[in-house]
Formats: structure tokens, C-alpha cells, sequence
């Protein structure tokens, strides 16, 4: 044990020396672009499950929906909240929770919204919900209890079965590193795909995944410029000023 930290901390050096600088690192990175609906049936309704089972008068829930009350929170309009949601590559820095669970942050620093969580917590989530807590996007695989705030819906990313060809390697979809770009479609198509990758397990649908690699040099810079900086503190600022009146759960 005693000779084991030497040999630990000169092998961490070793590796420290081969990384080089910050902006020279890369590493692999897919884009994946998932469909998703806002304010959908299925999580309106566990959202009307809360309200009658466990808190009637919490303020989260805004024209039946969390979405519209996150938009408040942010400072924002409806429309304005779904424009930086899809405006920005959503980047997974960690896996955790649930499953194949995802943390995902914003790569635009200008598209940061943020929200506080629910009090209490939910006891049922649907799969697929696409929820916010503070800074980070968390797409619920499977059916679970939760407490971030309810955005819409996603298709699948998690499948114990394995049917689906996507998921012939391991059972969930998306791994740390990974980019999501999320594109707006409907209800009907989104159900579509559920059918199609749950119960048929058919190529019909395909992930739409592009490999790519990730360039921190590329990403420093971008957040370095004058325009996405002063974007960035603009909103912030337009948050602060939201959150002074809008109510926390």
C-alpha cells in the first residue's frame, strides 16, 4: 500500500505531461439530434397527477404546464424559451441517477437557462420527459420519480430490451461527451417513434447520430467572443431581474 501513491502520482504526471495545453485538447464527440415536443400530453398529465395528488397550490405549474412557468423564471416569453433551447448543442458532461440518465449543459453560454426544482418532489415522471434543474437538462430514461422542472417530451434513449437496433450494443442511447441538438416535431410523430422503436423494434426510425470530435481550442474561443460574452451577461441579467418576482416551489 505504502509504495502504491508514489507510483499513483507519477503515473497522473506522466499522463498531465502528455495532455499539453488546454486548448489543444479534442476528444470524441457525437452529435445526436433528438426530436422533441413541448408541453405534450403525457408529461401535462403527470403534472395534473401532482397538482391533485401531493401539492394543489404549488407555482411551478403555469396554464397546466411547468414550460410556461420556466419561461418566467427565465425572464423569457414561451416562444423566446423554446428559441434558446433549440438555438444551442446541449453538451452530456455526466451520466447519473437513473439509467443511462444524462446531465447536459448548455455549449452557448447565451441559451443558459435555469430553473429551481420542484417541492416536493414528484412521484412519477414518464420516460422521455425532458426536465431542468439550475443549469442542466436531464432526460428521464424510464419511469421514475423526479423533481425537475417538465419541458416536453423526447423519444427513447433507454431500452432494457434491446430490441431496437440502437440499443444491440448496451441499453441506453446516449454516453458522456455527447451533443444533443433537439429539433421540435410533433405529437403524433413522437408517438410514432415510440411505436416503432418499443414495440416493433424497427429500423424505420434511425437515431439520427454523426460522429464528430469535440475541440476545446474551438469552444474557448467561441465563448471568448465579444458578442456571445455580452450576450451571455445580458441574459443573466435579464434572469436576476425575472427571479426577483416570479415564485420559487
Amino acid at each position: 500500500m505504502g509504495s502504491y501513491k508514489p507510483c499513483a502520482r507519477a503515473h497522473i504526471k506522466d499522463v498531465e505531461g502528455e495532455v499539453g495545453s488546454v486548448e489543444e485538447l479534442s476528444f470524441k464527440s457525437r452529435l445526436i439530434k433528438l426530436p422533441i415536443v413541448f408541453k405534450d400530453s403525457v408529461t401535462r398529465a403527470a403534472i395534473e397527477k401532482y397538482a391533485r395528488e401531493i401539492r394543489p397550490d404549488t407555482p411551478n405549474i403555469v396554464n397546466g404546464h411547468n414550460f410556461d412557468y420556466v419561461a418566467m423564471y427565465n425572464g423569457l416569453t414561451p416562444e423566446e424559451l423554446k428559441e434558446r433551447f433549440l438555438g444551442t448543442e446541449w453538451f452530456l458532461c455526466h451520466q447519473l441517477f437513473w439509467p443511462g440518465g444524462t446531465y447536459q449543459m448548455p455549449v452557448d453560454p447565451r441559451c443558459g437557462i435555469e430553473a429551481p426544482k420542484y417541492n416536493p418532489s414528484r412521484t412519477y415522471t414518464p420516460e422521455g420527459t425532458v426536465g431542468l434543474g439550475g443549469w442542466c437538462i436531464y432526460i428521464y430514461t424510464t419511469e421514475s420519480p423526479g423533481g425537475y422542472q417538465l419541458l416536453g417530451r423526447t423519444i427513447p434513449t433507454y431500452q432494457l430490451s434491446q430490441k431496437h437496433p440502437a440499443f444491440k450494443d448496451r441499453p441506453f442511447l446516449l454516453e458522456s461527451s455527447d451533443r444533443i441538438k433537439y429539433v421540435e416535431t410533433t405529437e403524433d410523430k413522437l408517438l410514432e417513434i415510440y411505436r416503432l422503436v418499443h414495440e416493433e423494434g424497427s429500423l424505420k426510425y434511425q437515431y439520427d447520430i454523426t460522429e464528430g470530435r469535440f475541440h476545446v481550442k474551438d469552444f474557448v474561443e467561441f465563448v471568448n467572443r465579444e458578442d456571445v460574452k455580452r450576450g451571455a451577461e445580458e441574459f443573466r441579467r435579464k434572469k436576476m431581474e425575472a427571479q426577483k418576482t416570479v415564485p420559487v416551489p
